[in-house]
C-alpha cells in the first residue's frame, strides 16, 4: 500500500494552512486505518514531484529492521530532513 503525502509539506503549509491540514488529518487517518489492518511502514521515497510511504502488512521481516529511506526513480535521494512528523 502507498501514502502519499505533498512533495514540499512545509511550503504547503506556508502558502495554504487549510489545504495542509486537510492533507495532515487525511494522511492520519489512512496511517490509523492501515496500522489497524496489521500494515507498518517499510520504506519512504520520493523523487521531484512526490512523496510516499510504504506500508506493508505485518510480518517479522517486513516490521522488525527500521524502515529506510529511498527514492523513486529517477530522482534525488530523499534527505532524512525530508520526513517530517507532527
Amino acid at each position: 500500500m502507498l501514502v502519499q503525502i505533498p512533495r514540499d509539506f512545509h511550503a504547503l503549509k506556508r502558502s495554504d494552512i487549510a489545504l495542509a491540514r486537510a492533507w495532515r488529518e487525511h494522511t492520519r487517518e489512512m496511517f490509523r486505518s492501515a496500522f489497524a489492518r496489521g500494515y507498518c511502514v517499510t520504506d519512504f521515497l520520493c523523487d521531484a514531484e512526490r512523496s510516499v510511504y510504504l506500508l506493508q502488512q505485518r510480518w517479522e521481516s517486513a516490521c522488525e529492521a527500521p524502515a529506510r529511506i529511498g527514492t523513486l526513480a529517477p530522482g534525488p535521494r530523499c534527505a532524512v530532513a525530508d520526513v517530517q512528523t507532527t
